[in-house]
């Protein structure tokens, strides 16, 4: 009997000390970095649109212009970042190009302008490149623009997902070519 008491009074106590010390209920909240993507030497009007003057850029064979992207992700992990363009142009058609109205999930072009396309052989080059990793918590891109392409208005999509903390972090800004 004396046995039968002692394990009675040991296991109310357990019990009552689980109810007195209990669990914590912490949830855990990820950390949030600020993500920026900007053009490195472009400076951004009042309506919040960046300006690239196709020849100030680092013009190749008279036909396109490259301009730097910079993705600052604020996060000291090294990240895959991705990039990419409402335009692009069809390799072989003397830099005739397509433009995007819509990506898809798979950056398939939705409508495209054949004035300039002459012999194009279908392959289609995006105009930013598609990924960089970053270090220190940039990545950088570069952006080459055919001359056609002046007076268009160019989207630029920059995304990651932070891989430690499960959180997608996407940016997208207008660039005007002059």
């Amino acid at each position: 009997m004396l046995n039968t008491k002692k394990s009675l009074t040991k296991i109310v106590l357990t019990v009552v000390s689980l109810f007195l010390i209990g669990c914590e209920d912490t949830k855990y909240e990820p950390l949030s970095y600020e993500f920026e993507l900007y053009p490195e030497s472009l400076k951004k009007d009042e309506n919040g649109y960046y300006h690239f003057k196709l020849d100030s850029g680092i013009v190749w064979n008279n036909k396109t212009s490259r301009t730097k992207f910079v993705a600052n992700t604020n996060n000291p992990n090294i990240q895959k970042v991705g990039f990419a363009s409402s335009h692009y142009w069809i390799l072989g058609d003397d830099f005739g190009y397509v433009v995007s109205r819509g990506l898809t999930d798979d950056l398939v072009y939705v409508n495209y302008d054949t004035t300039y396309i002459t012999q194009f052989s279908g392959f289609e080059v995006p105009l930013i490149n598609k990924a960089s990793y970053t270090k220190d918590g940039f990545a950088y891109s570069w952006m080459a623009v055919p001359f056609t392409m002046i007076g268009d208005t160019v989207y630029v999509m920059s995304r990651y997902l932070d891989e430690y903390e499960f959180v997608e972090y996407t940016e997208k800004i207008g660039v005007i070519m002059e």
